[in-house]
């Protein structure tokens, strides 16, 4: 799940090649260039682009205004990439420890007794409930930390803390 959160955080192609366009320096925008001079930065990058698809004057510069958001984005996208890494990796500890904690309790039953626990929680929903009532406090701190959503005794008007 962690890598499909990962591929919908990263852009797409499109929104790539926009971001990138953005983070360049001044000169990327202006025909500094030997080979652009006398043509007025048609055959950078940009010039292509810009000509490819029509845009005049007025709108480059308003597209070139987006230039600081698009860093802020971009660094706050890195930020955010670096958290989910650091979440996965996490998971993965608590998980791998999950496994040997419950390979060390496996070892002191046999397989058949073992076999039977599995059968007897299945079986019997009253162990379901139980155990979702010992979840539920971890259960609803997730859900306080879930934006939008209004806690018992709050309403829907009222500010986050």
């Amino acid at each position: 799940h962690m890598e499909q959160l990962e591929r919908l955080l990263l852009p797409t192609q499109v929104t790539k090649m926009c971001m990138w366009s953005l983070h360049q320096e001044d000169e990327f925008y202006e025909s500094t260039s030997e080979q652009n001079m006398g043509t007025g930065g048609k055959n950078s990058i940009w010039g292509i682009v810009m000509n490819e698809i029509g845009a005049s004057e007025e709108q480059k510069e308003k597209i070139k205004e987006h230039r600081n958001d698009a860093r802020l984005m971009a660094k706050d996208l890195r930020f955010t990439l670096r958290e989910c890494d650091d979440l996965k990796r996490r998971m993965e500890r608590k998980n791998q420890a999950l496994g040997e904690e419950m390979k060390e309790l496996q070892k002191i039953l046999t397989p058949a007794q073992l076999a039977k626990f599995i059968l007897w929680v299945n079986k019997n929903p009253a162990s379901m409930a139980m155990l979702d009532k010992l979840w539920s406090p971890i259960d609803e701190l997730s859900k306080e930390r879930t934006p939008g959503r209004v806690l018992p005794g709050e309403s829907s008007t009222s500010t986050a803390p």
